[in-house]
């Protein structure tokens, strides 16, 4: 890969962050890679395989699961205390494994999924 097109790759990465950031100033980097795993996994091509369970994604993102949790709330529905979260991601039960959550895009974070893939050129 030429300079140049290493500086347009930089450049539409810093445009998502920039995408992410619009929404929350001080999203964490961590909490856009957990973003980005959850938005990843519920794009599969079979919709009953979308989704990605909360252990799996701590340890596709390579952080442990009270990490992850700590993400999750800020992108789900409510933070803490009732402060509102981000509402870009919902968590379900799975039927067979009650203590198993699911975690998948809510239609606000496909909004932002989709603006982030087109500021990367997808």
């Amino acid at each position: 890969m030429d300079d140049k097109a290493k500086r347009v790759a930089m450049g539409r990465m810093i445009d998502a962050i920039r995408v992410m950031r619009s929404y929350h100033p001080h999203i964490e980097s961590q909490t856009c890679e957990v973003f980005l795993e959850i938005a990843r996994a519920d794009t599969r091509d079979d919709e009953k395989a979308r989704g990605i369970y909360m252990k799996d994604l701590a340890s596709s993102v390579g952080i442990a699961q009270s990490s992850a949790s700590r993400s999750i709330a800020l992108l789900s529905k409510y933070l803490k205390h009732g402060t509102d979260g981000l509402e870009w991601v919902e968590s379900f039960e799975d039927p067979m494994n009650r203590r198993q959550k699911t975690l998948r895009l809510t239609d606000k974070g496909k909004q932002v999924r989709d603006e982030v893939a087109g500021a990367i050129g997808g």
